[in-house]
């Protein structure tokens, strides 16, 4: 999760057993995921998503298309959570700002 820390602009980090398999950055958040599930979308396969921007509909669209285990996100839209929780066993994380000292 510290790895999504590195990036100030929208970013995606998918891991798989502890091992970042994509990770991209871009002008918009469902960029940023299609440009990291590009980077090995065979790994990214049941693996956790993180990011370090809202996901908006647009977004949860794309990422609903696959099969993962977690999504962890400051924040959904109301619709996009619609969406993703459309799937079974998914685990959707609001992930909190942490001030490291």
């Amino acid at each position: 999760v510290r790895l999504i820390d590195e990036f100030d602009t929208t970013s995606f980090v998918i891991v798989k057993h502890n091992n970042a398999c994509g990770v991209a950055s871009a002008a918009t958040a469902k960029e940023a995921y299609v440009n990291a599930l590009a980077c090995d979308p065979v790994s990214a396969f049941g693996g956790v998503i993180i990011a370090n921007t809202n996901v908006d509909l647009a977004t949860a669209e794309e990422i609903h298309k696959l099969f993962f285990e977690i999504l962890i996100a400051p924040s959904f839209d109301e619709d996009a959570l619609e969406i993703l929780k459309k799937k079974k066993d998914r685990r959707l994380l609001i992930r909190k700002s942490v001030e490291l000292s």
